[in-house]
């Protein structure tokens, strides 16, 4: 079994990785010209990563980190994403699309419901698996013990001492790349939770 651990911000990172935590594909969040989110280019990386799957005869499991917010009707939102699963119709699609635009709060925290629903339904349209702890979720259990003076300070000094040949230093703000950081401990907690 493969594991593809996705940081859904515009910043954000997608890892696939195998179960013994080697890494075998690290992506920047797919956008378009004016870095927005773009679901067609999310969809070609889908389908490379069910490429590289296909090769090595393996199932594909997807850790999303869940969103801090969801819209005010949060079991509209959760049935609609169940009839999905068993039924992937675009109507359904439509339907939950519908559903998401209706987030109240800030725009930032709209436009964030939006492209996590696509992103949660390209992959459930893959016939993939997805898990989709929140970050108090895998935070709580990846940062257990790890020092740092903040939550992305530790996801750092976890993903150092866990991979130390793999390259963090893309970000901007904290001198390394919190998206792939994140993306990292995502993938380390669905592995300990399939174990």
């Amino acid at each position: 079994m493969l594991i593809l651990s996705v940081d859904p911000g515009l910043a954000g990172h997608w890892i696939l990785a195998d179960m013994d935590s080697k890494i075998l594909g690290s992506w920047k969040m797919p956008l378009d010209k004016n870095r927005k989110f773009c679901p067609i280019e999310t969809w070609k990386l889908i389908c490379e990563i069910d490429n590289i799957s296909a090769n090595d005869f393996e199932d594909i499991t997807v850790c999303l980190e869940g969103l801090l917010s969801l819209p005010s009707d949060t079991n509209k939102i959760t049935l609609l994403i169940k009839m999905v699963e068993k039924d992937p119709t675009p109507e359904l699609f439509e339907n939950l699309y519908k559903e998401l635009k209706k987030t109240d709060g800030r725009i930032s925290t709209k436009t964030m419901s939006i492209n996590w629903g696509i992103l949660r339904g390209q992959f459930v349209a893959k016939g993939w698996k997805c898990f989709t702890p929140s970050p108090r979720q895998w935070q709580a259990d990846v940062y257990r013990g790890i020092p740092g003076a903040n939550a992305k300070i530790r996801g750092y000094n976890f993903c150092r001492s866990k991979w130390p040949d793999e390259d963090l230093t893309e970000g901007k703000r904290q001198g390394f790349n919190n998206g792939k950081t994140d993306a990292m401990c995502l993938n380390e907690y669905l592995r300990r939770q399939l174990r």
